[in-house]
């Protein structure tokens, strides 16, 4: 009596193990079918499998970027920075350029077969098979980039309006300094003839700002640049010297080596030299009584 029962539940087994192997076979087909066309490869030239893989009548495909579900977000905290995802102070803002919802595609696989066992069930239908990829690699082309030396600010974000009469005073304010009475007297920070006489180049004696500092906070940019060049005070009142204070006695130092090193090359002009070297030490003697 249990015979027929002990039959029919071998039965269910089997077609249970044989529709179990048919779907990971599916999944892998699947995965196949998406890697396969990852960039730079298109499967163009890619063979389906061999029938006693996959049979010819089970399906195999690539469902593309415009008809695949793109991701709306990704739980990545090394990509989630405000600088590519926003949102930024002021009046920047960060374009789509770099959100994730771009580059996702899948591969597909289906296939219909005949139970083993208990043909009456009908036919095994796996459904679809999904096998979804993100395979954006935001190069150059996709970013809309001309070339490697291009400037990414401009295409990752919109850059805020200024008020449309800065420009004109900018340029005014150039004129202004270029034009002033005292400007050949400045031009000796980064063009003085006697420098490229002995030294075959001009010098530059004016004070940076750091480039390796990247923000838009204009209290950090105070902290860390601007203060460097002015005049501060410490905690009990005594003036601590930036780097725009600090020209007169750089340039000694510099004009000081230079005219020593010149002593060796150029002895008819010797004794104006020293008297140049006497005069620059007296004036750094001075600058560090004050």
């Amino acid at each position: 009596m249990w015979l027929p029962v002990l039959l029919f539940v071998t039965g269910l087994m089997v077609n249970l193990g044989t529709v179990t192997a048919w779907r990971v076979r599916g999944e892998i087909v699947a995965r196949d079918a998406a890697w396969r066309t990852r960039y730079p490869r298109t499967g163009a030239n890619e063979p389906r499998p061999e029938d006693h893989v996959w049979p010819d009548e089970a399906t195999i495909g690539v469902v593309g970027e415009e008809d695949a579900n793109q991701i709306d977000e990704l739980d990545d905290p090394e990509i989630d920075h405000e600088v590519a995802r926003g949102p930024l102070p002021g009046d920047w803002q960060v374009t789509d350029v770099l959100k994730p919802d771009q580059g996702a595609f899948r591969g597909e696989a289906s296939i219909e077969r005949d139970y083993v066992f208990l043909k009456n069930l009908g036919r095994f239908e796996s459904g679809s098979i999904k096998h979804p990829l993100l395979d954006r690699k935001w190069s150059n082309a996709d970013m809309g980039v001309p070339s490697n030396t291009y400037r990414r600010t401009l295409i990752l974000y919109e850059l805020p309006q200024t008020d449309s009469s800065l420009p004109q005073a900018y340029i005014d304010t150039v004129i202004s300094i270029v034009t002033a009475a005292s400007f050949a007297d400045v031009r000796i920070l980064d063009h003085d003839a006697e420098v490229r006489r002995y030294r075959g180049g001009y010098a530059d004696f004016h004070p940076r700002i750091r480039t390796s500092l990247c923000t838009i906070d204009v209290e950090e940019v105070t902290e860390e640049e601007v203060e460097r060049l002015i005049d501060t005070m410490d905690e009990e009142g005594r003036r601590i010297p930036g780097l725009i204070s600090l020209i007169p006695a750089r340039m000694a130092r510099y004009y000081i080596s230079m005219y020593q090193t010149a002593l060796q090359d150029d002895p008819p002009n010797s004794a104006e030299l020293e008297m140049y070297i006497q005069q620059l030490q007296e004036f750094l003697e001075q600058l560090e009584d004050e």
